[in-house]
């Protein structure tokens, strides 16, 4: 325990800590066409506020076939990348 709060690296990268966030469920804040909301980054930015050092984003789809239901994020659309960057700039902002 005595390692927990203390930065680590990662490839290069540095994280602040050793607390992570695992990716726990599908939150279905979407519509069918798998775009983040306000809420799924509102919901990322609450967690990184937490002080966890790496956050891992929910599951989220490449096909729209492989979804698990239809109102899953996806990244099967360039048109969905710029939502997924507002979560990682939300997390990185905290």
């Amino acid at each position: 325990m005595s390692n927990l709060f203390t930065s680590w690296n990662l490839k290069g990268l540095e994280i602040k800590n050793r607390i992570c966030v695992p990716p726990m469920v599908c939150f279905g804040w979407c519509d069918d066409s798998g775009m983040v909301t306000e809420k799924n980054v509102n919901h990322y930015r609450a967690i990184a506020k937490g002080g966890a050092g790496l956050v891992i984003q929910e599951a989220t789809c490449i096909n729209r076939q492989g979804r698990l239901s239809g109102d899953q994020l996806g990244i099967w659309d360039d048109a969905q990348i710029p939502g997924l960057k507002k979560i990682v700039d939300a997390v990185h902002a905290e």
